[in-house]
């Protein structure tokens, strides 16, 4: 812990936002908007472990000291245009024109690098460093479009529209020119066309619409690219990116049926959605045939993924009076989503080549699937004593168990040992993605000036995470093994006073509760994670106007507030907090940042956090 609190980090941003809006009356009825914005961010961090940072002689980890530092200028520029034209077509009949394009422009530029072995204490630049690197990275995605829009209402009550949108975007291949997205739907107010008058149901739309969507592809990804590697004779370059100039965005169609109802006068609000879902010309990354010397992934348009669901939102007024006023919501969603075909391709393994990160794309399975080691259930003692993947008898293991041995002296019997990593790292485990997700909480005003306002979130149903922190901790003989039930085992183990029982004991345990990574990466480090999070809580005062008046201030409000407040984990999960995640991080899109999700690695909780503010108005 000490030697923790040795190392800085630390991050500055600048931000800036800003639009500019007119709009035109062209005529009566039509009306010209237009939107001009730019939104600006400057950021720099720095990691910086001092020379000598481990100061209780624990760490190896650069213990001459190391410094990393990063420089990222985002600057995002948009522009938003529309024509609208209201007008009556006849006395039953309305219709709303809307025709417009939009567009974006979106820069990155990065420069960094870092420095280690420092020759001495006292010196904190990375120029400083015996090794030193540098990285540069410049980015700008353009997309345009335009669209339009139909709708024609019938006497208030009925309304179907109609309309399209035309996208084209600088990361798509020459091979594919624009992405045309049409959209229609249907919607009736039963409430408005009859003499409504139901106690309990106070107002009733039905609704229905089918639309389509892309998601295009990264700016770089249809380019064939080359890398700079350094070596003995001098600089040269490798194969990067292989390159696919008929890269398009991948399309996805929906089709929704829904109901707004309003119950007892309205005081209660109910949003029920049904949506059925297919995305096709998935963008996965693929593995190409390494003997054309491009070894890494390319992006490409294949599969597809199927998905269903339901949405509820639910929102109301509980109690009403003078001094007290009480209103609730809640929402929930289920989904239901599965890869139902990869154009041929084997399962696809996210997160690069890493062996640890366990996501995968197959079929029949939900995305990200987590495949990995699982421990031969059909066994009573599956410890591989003589690495032939054969199950000893009790009286074998006891015998192996008669001398001391360390936890490195023999290993586990996985599912489909004798087949290989091929088989063995390929059982399913879990899905990444839980059934139901939503959240609930309250509004309240209460003693006339006071509010009180709270939610809760949370997830649920065959929901599973990776902790990959903590595998590292149980299983990597490098930092000690360090938790109580590594220590204690293995201790047993090598305790020349224990007897056979006792360690075969421990063992057993070792392979049910501990062993993990490589080369049995996922066996206990996936586990179920359903969990409700105290996400938000916030208490205000609005400080009275007989007291403001005398100072000038029109209205001042006073808020102590919480986030992240508490985390209730329900299930068998170990990690620290499941909604960490590596892909945080991940700038590169496609299969490795979409699909590489709940696994709790390379980061620090989900911060805790109080404020207090003071807002006034003059």
């Amino acid at each position: 812990m000490r030697e923790t609190a040795e190392a800085e980090s630390t991050e500055d941003v600048e931000h800036f936002a800003g639009s500019v809006n007119a709009n035109w009356n062209i005529m009566e009825g039509m009306v010209f908007d237009g939107t001009f914005g730019i939104d600006i961010s400057n950021g720099t961090n720095v990691s910086f472990y001092p020379f000598g940072w481990n100061v209780d002689n624990f760490s190896s980890y650069n213990t001459d000291g190391i410094r990393w530092f990063g420089d990222r200028n985002n600057r995002e520029v948009t522009g938003d245009f529309k024509l609208s034209y209201d007008t009556n077509i006849t006395d039953d009949f309305t219709s709303t024109l809307t025709a417009g394009a939009q567009g974006f422009l979106s820069q990155n530029v990065y420069h960094g690098g870092n420095g280690d072995g420092f020759p001495g204490p006292g010196l904190e630049v990375a120029s400083a460093g015996a090794d030193q690197s540098t990285s540069e990275s410049w980015v700008r995605v353009v997309n345009a479009g335009g669209y339009f829009q139909e709708q024609v209402g019938y006497q208030d009550w009925a309304f179907v529209t109609v309309g399209a949108r035309f996208d084209a975007n600088s990361a798509f291949g020459s091979e594919f020119a624009t992405a045309t997205y049409p959209r229609a739907g249907l919607s009736v107010i039963p409430s408005d066309l009859f003499e409504w008058d139901n106690q309990i149901v106070s107002s009733l739309r039905l609704r229905g619409a089918w639309g389509r969507a892309g998601l295009q592809p990264g700016a770089f990804d249809k380019f064939t690219t080359f890398v700079p590697r350094p070596s003995e004779v001098g600089p040269g370059l490798a194969p990067g990116n292989l390159g696919n100039q008929a890269l398009k965005p991948e399309v996805t169609d929906e089709i929704e049926f829904g109901a707004n109802i309003g119950l007892w006068n309205d005081r209660v609000a109910l949003d029920i959605n049904y949506f059925n879902r297919s995305t096709t010309d998935a963008l996965v990354a693929r593995q190409f045939p390494v003997t054309g010397g491009f070894t890494r992934t390319q992006l490409d348009n294949i599969g597809q993924l199927d998905a269903s669901g339901v949405e509820v939102t639910m929102n109301g007024s509980v109690y009403n009076s003078a001094n007290l006023s009480v209103n609730v919501f809640a929402n929930t969603a289920y989904l239901d989503q599965v890869v139902t075909d990869l154009g041929g391709a084997p399962p696809l393994k996210t997160g690069g080549s890493y062996p640890r990160y366990r996501n995968f794309l197959i079929e029949g399975e939900s995305p990200g699937a987590f495949l990995g080691a699982i421990l031969d259930p059909t066994m009573t003692i599956p410890l591989n004593l003589s690495r032939d993947c054969s199950e000893p008898s009790r009286a074998q293991a006891l015998e192996y168990f008669s001398e001391p041995r360390g936890l490195a002296d023999f290993d586990v019997i996985p599912i489909g040992c004798a087949g290989g990593a091929a088989e063995y790292l390929m059982q399913y485990i879990g899905k990444p993605d839980p059934d139901f997700a939503g959240s609930f909480g309250a509004d309240i005003d209460f003693l006339g000036d006071f509010s009180l306002t709270t939610n809760f979130e949370y997830k649920f149903g065959n929901f599973h995470a990776q902790d990959l922190t903590g595998a590292f901790r149980q299983a990597n003989a490098t930092i000690g093994r360090n938790v109580p039930g590594t220590a204690r085992v293995g201790s047993v183990l090598l305790n020349p006073a224990s007897t056979a029982e006792q360690r075969l004991d421990a063992a057993l345990e070792w392979a049910n509760e501990y062993r993990a990574l490589a080369p049995m990466s996922g066996m206990n480090q996936i586990w179920t994670s359903d969990f409700i999070r105290w996400r938000e809580v916030s208490l205000s005062y609005r400080l009275p106007q007989d007291m403001l008046e005398r100072w000038g201030v029109r209205n001042a409000t006073a808020t102590v507030g919480g986030r992240n407040v508490k985390l209730f984990m329900f299930g068998d999960y170990r990690g620290i907090d499941p909604e960490i995640n590596p892909s945080a991080n991940c700038t590169g899109g496609g299969v490795s940042c979409n699909f590489l999700t709940s696994t709790e690695a390379f980061g620090v909780p989900v911060p805790r956090r109080f404020t207090f503010s003071l807002r006034v108005g003059f």
